[in-house]
């Protein structure tokens, strides 16, 4: 297979998923040739607690599994899933580990170049940071009453909010919930009317109610 043939196939790959298809062809273009591919054999640690990690990791074939720092499921990376951003945003030593449940395949990013997606294009930095979220969330709930995990799940919301809570008016549109979360970079609003919380919008609502009817009412043809 020649190099460009190779290339081509990585762009269009990254192309098939989120959140590179968000980026523009020209882009995919270049970060296809910046990308290493790695294999890893069936149960190797891709990522391992309290080591450091320097990389974006991409799920080319093959599935990895992820642990949190006291061995908790967190999630499961299938083909065309990314991890590894925790630590290139939270910083080093990693708390959770990646290993290869399969023999796996990776496209590997470094830091420098994730880093620079996330400055330049917001919508990707904003994918990891639901992700990370996400992930997070999926670590807590696999927590038993155990003498760790009851002392996080006892502990009080406030103690572990990190940001305060961001909110529109009710009389706000969709269009412009949806910018204040890209702006603000949150994965849901509070809604409030006249000082009253009156519901929540998140990421996956826009995503699946707005953005899912749009293109259910989109023309065949209609690229805008």
């Amino acid at each position: 297979m020649s190099l460009d043939v190779e290339l081509a196939e990585v762009r269009d790959f990254l192309a098939e998923h989120h959140p590179f298809d968000d980026l523009p062809r020209q882009q995919l273009e270049r970060l296809a040739t910046m990308l290493k591919i790695e294999y890893f054999r069936r149960g190797t640690r891709i990522i391992a607690r309290g080591e450091d990690n320097h990389h974006l990791y991409v799920v080319r074939s093959g599935a990895v599994e992820l642990h949190d720092m006291h061995g908790g499921f967190m999630d499961r990376g299938e083909v065309g899933t990314s991890f590894g951003s925790y630590t290139l945003v939270q910083g080093n030593p990693a708390n959770f580990e990646a290993v290869a449940l399969e023999d796996s395949l990776c496209l590997v990013m470094d830091a420098d170049t994730f880093h620079g997606l996330s400055t330049t294009y917001p919508i990707f930095g904003h994918y990891f940071d639901l992700q990370r979220t996400s992930r997070m969330r999926g670590a807590v709930a696999s927590l038993h009453l155990t003498n760790s995990g009851g002392a996080i799940l006892k502990t009080n919301a406030t103690d572990i909010l990190n940001r305060p809570a961001v909110s529109v008016q009710a009389s706000e549109s969709i269009r412009s919930a949806a910018l204040v979360m890209c702006h603000k970079r949150v994965s849901c609003l509070l809604i409030l009317d006249e000082g009253k919380l009156v519901g929540i919008v998140t990421d996956r609502d826009l995503r699946n109610r707005v953005v899912a009817a749009g293109d259910r009412h989109r023309p065949p043809g209609d690229g805008q």
